[in-house]
């Protein structure tokens, strides 16, 4: 009998929560880059990555040349970017031109996105639309579910105050550094929180993740309205 998604979900998220709690306690405010041969990171890498897999539709493979689906890959998906990420965006050109197949891309991705610092913020781009989400991720899995998602943002927060500079294609390497100086890993640095000190970047809030369309039933209102205006509670 198949796991019910919330439990496949869970999994996952445990899964990630352990990884990043291993970097993050490993890593956290320290100025030292290190590469993915690291087995903390492979494992923090890995857990992304199913994360990113799991409920993928059947329709994010690609039909080769001689009519053969490929396995699905979360790199269309990704690729999405372009058009909803602004200039986190930018690098997908670069890696879609120096890495030949959507597999190898999605991962290197991953780790660009790592170091780069931007990884919850391009899940939180694409997510947004979930109207563009549906036509990659079945219903259920973390993309598609508003409290999962927000639960992976959250997650992903821990990893702002760690210095990343994973491996990458070495020409992708060069486009990159040429592109984004600041990428050289001599000028990885936790990022500078909102209050000048080093700390947490937070994520957006699950307010902001899923855009709910408006309903288009009218309703009659009263001529005077009263509204109450109460402070946003941090669930997460």
């Amino acid at each position: 009998m198949a796991a019910e998604p919330t439990t496949i979900n869970g999994s996952l998220l445990g899964y990630l929560r352990t990884a990043v709690k291993l970097v993050s306690s490993q890593y956290a405010y320290t100025s030292t880059a290190f590469d993915d041969l690291d087995e903390t990171v492979s494992v923090l890498c890995d857990a992304i990555t199913r994360v990113l897999m799991h409920g993928l539709s059947a329709r994010s493979g690609v039909v080769s040349l001689l009519g053969l689906q490929t396995p699905p890959s979360f790199w269309p998906y990704v690729e999405q970017l372009e058009t909803v990420g602004g200039d986190r965006g930018a690098c997908i050109p670069w890696i879609r031109a120096a890495v030949t197949s959507n597999d190898a891309r999605a991962k290197t991705w991953v780790k660009l996105a790592l170091n780069r610092h931007h990884l919850g913020a391009c899940i939180a781009d694409l997510a947004r639309d979930q109207a563009l989400t549906a036509k990659f991720y079945e219903d259920g899995c973390i993309l598609r579910t508003r409290e999962d998602c927000q639960i992976m943002l959250t997650l992903m927060e821990g990893l702002s105050t760690v210095a990343f500079a994973l491996r990458i294609d070495e020409k992708l390497q060069r486009i990159v550094q040429e592109a984004w100086p600041s990428a050289k890993p001599s000028a990885f640095k936790p990022p500078e929180s909102p209050g000048g000190s080093r700390g947490i970047i937070p994520t957006p809030h699950l307010e902001d993740i899923f855009v709910v369309p408006e309903t288009k039933t009218r309703k009659k209102h009263p001529k005077k309205r009263i509204i109450i205006l109460r402070d946003e509670v941090d669930s997460a």
